[in-house]
């Protein structure tokens, strides 16, 4: 069984309801990894912190983590959630 979050074996929406082709200004990947990269430097400094840092710099490609604090993840989590709430209300 894989470890890799539900949500990303499930298929992006279709391009017309796919935020990252809709919102012109939506984050970009790059954009999302830059973010986690500060995250993760931020937790480390803090006692509490250094165990989700630690998950956070393991999130690969293959094998992303999960945490509802990773851009990266939360990205795509986003991109899922929305496509699916346009397919469902019919949007065109």
């Amino acid at each position: 069984m894989s470890n890799t979050p539900w949500f990303f074996e499930a298929p992006l929406p279709k391009r017309k309801h796919d935020l990252a082709h809709v919102l012109q200004d939506f984050e970009t990947f790059d954009e999302v990894v830059e973010r986690r990269r500060k995250l993760i430097s931020t937790l480390r400094w803090k006692r509490r912190g250094r165990r989700q840092a630690r998950k956070l710099a393991r999130c690969r490609k293959d094998r992303r983590c999960g945490s509802p604090i990773c851009p990266v993840c939360l990205r795509r989590f986003r991109r899922w959630f929305v496509g699916q709430a346009l397919t469902v209300l019919g949007a065109n």
